[in-house]
């Protein structure tokens, strides 16, 4: 694709828009973070690494699999009445979620200091204000609006951005600080959800009932791939310390950097699987999107994991060079989480809600089982190894669910040039 090309993409409503909006989100993310880890330092970089974590788990847990319902609701248009109803199950979710603020609190912040757990318990209060945006990113993506969401997902960044530096050089950059900038970096970017899926709250709602209904074939499936993905920065906190959390939570972070490309297939690929006729015509689309996936996830991957020996040291500071080493075991789990992430959507799209809930459900298993009997023996090193591990069971399910040909595993240079132009059309 020549430069002209791919601005023409980049100007039009296409998947790359994800794309190019994951990278920015992610580089923003990247250009602060060593500011941040530099002014707190590895324990306070481990105790607001668990904290954030908590903060993406609680909206996909109260959602329970909302999201991808109003998602497949919309996958012709936006489903008005579903979003109304959808906004009205967010609110009612405030009870909960100041019951889980509390948990976290007194479980995994009982330590802590008093300004760290009331931000703390604040981000997790509000967490029916991240599953309300959530929903209104579903109903964008489902309708594939894509350069809307792209604009959603790069508020809360540019938020955290602008922010950062200007506390870092006036000396006030601390980890409840932190915490408080993601917190109102969610509630601008709801306001911008807002905006961007106007349905009013007058008019006709879709049955609250039939909604759950629905969302709860995906919730088991949702809240397992959230808590995969994120809640072993939870739980390694109080078995390694928060100073090694630290430097798990950096090379976790970069890890997953090529997920923003799981992220931009995966809205294409679901669409392509939610659209098509009849079984034949799946099964082609599922072999197609994994083998597009997995040939420009590897080399992603590769290409990271060389450039980081020489970046991390130099943007983190030495503090966080063991980080390097910790990147190398958790790579080969990234590059399978984000292939996961795709199969994913090709069993939601397929309906496949309890195939999905099941082998997540059996990943992250295994994968917790193996943090608590790596992690106390092997420190950051050993979480990295069950990250890894976890997702590879994920892949291998998934893959199996899907009946993709073993052959679709392996990068090929055709599926690598489908893949760009799949992110383009």
């Amino acid at each position: 694709m020549d430069k002209n090309a791919l601005w023409s993409q980049i100007q039009r409503n296409s998947p790359i828009q994800i794309t190019v909006a994951n990278m920015i989100a992610f580089g923003l993310t990247f250009l602060t973070a060593p500011m941040v880890a530099r002014a707190i330092g590895p324990t306070g970089r481990g105790e607001t690494a668990a904290a954030l974590a908590a903060f993406v788990i609680a909206p996909v847990l109260l959602a329970f699999g909302l999201p991808l319902e109003i998602r497949r609701r919309c996958a012709q248009r936006v489903d008005e009445p579903s979003v109304r109803s959808g906004r009205d199950l967010a609110l009612v979710s405030l009870a909960p979620a100041v019951v889980l603020g509390w948990l976290f609190v007194s479980l995994v912040f009982r330590d802590s200091p008093l300004a760290l757990q009331a931000m703390a318990f604040i981000g997790l209060a509000s967490t029916p204000v991240a599953m309300a945006l959530s929903l209104d990113a579903a109903a964008l993506l489902g309708s594939g609006r894509y350069r809307a969401y792209a604009l959603l997902r790069v508020t809360q960044p540019v938020v955290v951005f602008c922010s950062v530096p200007l506390l870092w050089w006036s000396g006030l950059l601390a980890p409840e600080v932190v915490l408080a900038l993601h917190v109102v970096g969610t509630a601008l970017t709801w306001a911008c959800g807002r905006a961007l899926v106007r349905v009013s709250w007058r008019g006709s709602r879709a049955r609250h009932g039939e909604l759950l209904k629905g969302g709860v074939v995906y919730a088991g499936s949702a809240i397992a791939e959230a808590a995969s993905a994120r809640v072993d920065q939870v739980l390694v906190l109080p078995l390694i310390g928060a100073a090694a959390t630290g430097h798990y939570s950096v090379a976790a972070s970069i890890a997953a950097l090529p997920l923003a490309l799981g992220h931009a297939l995966g809205a294409r690929f679901f669409r392509d699987s939610a659209l098509s006729n009849g079984p034949t015509e799946r099964a082609a689309v599922a072999s197609r999107s994994i083998s597009e996936i997995v040939s420009i996830t590897i080399p992603s991957c590769v290409g990271l994991g060389i450039l980081s020996i020489w970046l991390v040291p130099l943007l983190f500071g030495a503090e966080f060079a063991s980080s390097v080493e910790l990147l190398m075991w958790l790579s080969p789990g990234a590059a399978a989480l984000t292939v996961a992430y795709v199969g994913s959507m090709l069993l939601a799209a397929e309906g496949l809600g309890r195939v999905m809930t099941l082998s997540q459900l059996v990943s992250l298993v295994i994968g917790v089982m193996l943090l608590y009997v790596l992690a106390p023996a092997w420190s950051a090193v050993g979480a990295s190894i069950a990250s890894s591990i976890s997702s590879m069971v994920l892949l291998t399910l998934q893959v199996r669910s899907l009946r993709v040909p073993t052959t679709s595993l392996l990068p090929r240079w055709r599926s690598l040039r489908n893949a760009l132009r799949s992110l383009g059309a």
